[in-house]
């Protein structure tokens, strides 16, 4: 089982620069898919399994930890207010997937209307990445030029669409592999179709593959972010609204960690590859007290433990 990850507020780069990314601000759907396909975003907007979903192993290699679609087989969320487009439409979508099968219409994640309206959606044509949208016959598509995606791998992609500035940005494996700045929020339509994820109903499209987490916000990531999310090893699980200080930070012997720690029974500090340095345990709720004198400049990963959850912060350690 994913262990899971509340909060991340990320500290990035060295020295006298650096930058926070909240990677919980705006999320509004998150799916794991280890073992269910609930949403832990805190959002609620659970999805259910249709046909013969059957788990598989997901990136990191451990097993029933990912879906495996069949060509059949596909995800249902029911429709909800803020998955809708329309002229307002601003969404990134996140998703590690991995295909079995490039040729034809392999839709990721979709809200298509069997009707001449639909919302958005993200799918795979012969290989090449494409956002698509429909408002009474009128359509639009944001498609790559040049084929970036590797079949039977790991691929990790970020689709993010803002109407008010008519940009569509396609992602994959941290690149940048398509800007279209000529999307018309007037062709996505609001409509009452519920979101797929590896289907396409009204065509009888389907992928045939692997997902391994869905991350959905109502808001354009920062190429920061998809760096995080692209390049780090720790999932983002779950969210709330627990808190805690770290000071002095940049820190150069010993760390301060000052908060609700009720619960917390050990401290781990890893690198940035997720590769645990040394641990501790944790006595009580006082403040926390972390000897960090013995590690080289650079950053770090502090992460408190207890038997349900991790609370994770970046922190910045200096000479």
């Amino acid at each position: 089982m994913k262990t899971k990850l509340f909060f991340i507020s990320l500290i990035l780069g060295f020295s006298q620069m650096y930058a926070q990314v909240n990677l919980s601000q705006g999320l509004i759907a998150a799916y794991p898919m280890d073992g269910n396909p609930l949403d832990t975003s805190g959002s609620s907007y659970h999805g259910t399994t249709v046909g013969n979903m059957q788990l598989d192993t997901n990136r990191f290699g451990q097993p029933n930890e990912a879906y495996h679609f069949d060509g059949q087989s596909y995800i249902q969320v029911l429709d909800k207010t803020a998955l809708k487009g329309g002229p307002n439409i601003m969404f990134s979508f996140a998703f590690w997937f991995k295909p079995e099968e490039f040729s034809g219409n392999r839709p990721i994640i979709s809200k298509f209307l069997n009707d001449p309206n639909k919302d958005w959606g993200i799918r795979m044509l012969n290989g090449f990445m494409d956002f698509g949208s429909e408002k009474n016959y009128s359509t639009y598509d944001c498609m790559e030029d040049s084929l970036s995606i590797k079949i039977y791998d790991w691929n990790f992609c970020v689709v993010s669409v803002e109407g008010a500035s008519s940009q569509v940005n396609i992602w994959i494996n941290g690149l940048k592999t398509k800007s279209c700045n000529t999307f018309n929020s007037a062709k996505s339509a609001v409509t009452s179709a519920d979101v797929e994820i590896g289907r396409n109903s009204y065509a009888g499209h389907h992928f045939e593959g692997s997902m391994d987490y869905i991350l959905i916000y109502n808001r354009v990531l920062t190429p920061a972010e998809i760096n995080v999310l692209y390049t780090h090893s720790i999932d983002i699980k779950e969210f709330s609204t627990i808190d805690f200080k770290i000071y002095p930070n940049p820190a150069s012997n010993h760390l301060s960690v000052d908060g609700d720690l009720e619960g917390i029974h050990q401290y781990q500090v890893l690198d940035m590859g997720g590769k645990k340095v040394f641990s501790g345990l944790v006595s009580g709720d006082e403040v926390l007290e972390v000897d960090i004198s013995s590690l080289p400049k650079g950053g770090y990963l502090l992460s408190l433990l207890s038997d349900e959850s991790i609370v994770a912060k970046k922190i910045f350690y200096k000479d």
